[in-house]
């Protein structure tokens, strides 16, 4: 179960470059969010026989200073509890600097901590002549590795990503079935394709009563440590000017996952996208 919490992060990998025949811009204007905004989240799993249902994601976002630029700095962390903390415990922080004026990423930090499993991945961004990422990971199985890889597409991370995709212009009233946008995530040096198909409009009703307006998702995901090759990750974005990740729901090896949308404090629009709830 290493990497879990990474896996939980929307996209199930440290992503990057977003794109379609529409656009192939690395930056982007924010529109969906400001700062101070907070998200939570709750994910529960079927792991085999085990039903775990304590696993909580929180993130926020603050205004800063880094290396000169105006920065939004998110801070997303992702705990156990209850009876899947007895059965496995994580305690995982991850860090995102991006750029205010137009996302791009500058810095990004995670620390996991799973367990007997320790480890460390940073990622610094320079702009100067193209894309070009220094990276370094470390665990304490005595494994390190570094190395700086100039990217040709955009780079975006495990944090970042969610944001920038928040900001990207879907047109939900020009969507089509079946229309597809290619993703490239980036992790320690290598750049793999992903490709997110969008199948309808759809309302969801998570799992306390809560009912989104949402354009729903079908993520392609490659054979990796929790999922087998072609299996279905979907993800419900809320239909609304903020672009709220409502759903995501995953199939695992040995059972499934499930995220829910919890709470949303000081978001930057109204939350149209959220329905009364049926009586």
């Amino acid at each position: 179960m290493k990497k879990l919490f990474v896996y939980i992060l929307l996209f199930v990998l440290p992503i990057g470059n977003i794109h379609s025949q529409e656009t192939n811009s690395c930056g982007i204007t924010n529109t969906s969010f400001k700062a101070g905004e907070k998200l939570r989240y709750s994910a529960y799993f079927r792991w085999g026989i085990l039903q775990l249902s304590s696993f909580s994601i929180q993130s926020e976002v603050k205004r800063e200073r880094y290396k000169g630029e105006s920065v939004f700095a998110i801070t997303t962390t992702g705990v156990t509890a209850g009876n899947m903390d007895k059965f496995f415990t994580i305690r995982d922080t991850l860090h995102a600097k991006l750029k205010v004026n137009d996302l791009q990423p500058l810095y990004f930090k995670e620390i996991a901590n799973e367990e007997k499993f320790k480890a460390t991945r940073e990622f610094k961004y320079d702009y100067t002549d193209s894309t070009r990422v220094s990276w370094q990971f470390a665990n304490n199985k005595n494994k390190e590795k570094a190395g700086n890889t100039t990217l040709t597409n955009c780079a975006y991370d495990a944090v970042s990503i969610i944001y920038r995709l928040r900001n990207y212009d879907f047109n939900a009233e020009t969507l089509k079935p079946n229309q597809t946008f290619r993703i490239d995530y980036f992790s320690d040096g290598k750049s793999s394709p992903l490709q997110m198909r969008f199948e309808k409009k759809e309302i969801v009703t998570l799992k306390n009563g809560d009912r989104y307006d949402c354009l729903k998702f079908e993520l392609e995901v490659a054979e990796g440590t929790l999922f087998k090759n072609n299996e279905r990750v979907f993800i419900w974005i809320t239909n609304d000017k903020n672009r709220l990740i409502a759903y995501v729901e995953a199939k695992l090896k040995i059972g499934y996952v499930k995220m829910d949308l919890v709470n949303v404090e000081h978001h930057r629009h109204p939350l149209a996208a959220k329905l009364k709830p049926v009586r």
